[in-house]
């Protein structure tokens, strides 16, 4: 007789195998020494460049906007303005980018997020353990990874957005719960 039926337990413990295990444990590590504790100090130029923050990032491209019409309205020539213009156009990029990369790095949470939902789905509806379960524990050992090294990565995320992944796979735990 399977042990946690002679617990008392109606139904059997589902917990990962070692190797789903240690794909979670891998994802942890890897987010932890990516991450700002590790890899943001030890060498913080390629952290940034990695795992930008948005919001400071959009802030300094504003500021620059802000001080380009602060001279405009002090009435200096035009060649004047070119100048501060490319002056800061590097800049100017280089932020564009780091704003490009962050918002690239929310959608990849958002798609791992998504597909360990459907995963979950998908396993309900077979109704049995299957060949998705490490597939699953892979998903969610990226998306730790990824939310571990870049914990920013889901403040600008819309909240009916994240409401909704959510419920969704809570939906398809239940489903799943049921069947067992």
């Amino acid at each position: 007789m399977n042990e946690s039926l002679r617990r008392g337990n109606d139904r059997p413990r589902r917990q990962p195998g070692p190797g789903q295990a240690m794909l979670l444990l891998a994802g942890i590590v890897l987010g932890i020494f990516a991450g700002p504790a590790c890899l943001g100090r030890l060498a913080p130029d390629r952290y940034q460049q990695w795992f930008p923050d948005d919001v400071s990032v959009q802030a300094k491209l504003l500021a620059i906007e802000a001080d380009h019409h602060k001279l405009a309205a002090t009435g200096v020539t035009d060649v004047a303005l070119q100048e501060y213009d490319q002056r800061r156009a590097g800049e100017k990029a280089e932020l564009s980018r780091q704003r490009d990369q962050a918002r690239a790095n929310r959608g990849r949470a958002t798609a791992l997020l998504l597909a360990l939902a459907a995963i979950m789905f998908m396993e309900s509806m077979l109704g049995r353990p299957h060949r998705l379960t490490t597939v699953r524990y892979a998903v969610m050992a990226v998306l730790l990874a990824l939310l571990l090294a870049s914990p920013g990565t889901w403040t600008q995320a819309p909240l009916t957005l994240t409401a909704a992944i959510v419920a969704f796979a809570g939906a398809a735990w239940f489903m799943s719960s049921q069947r067992t």
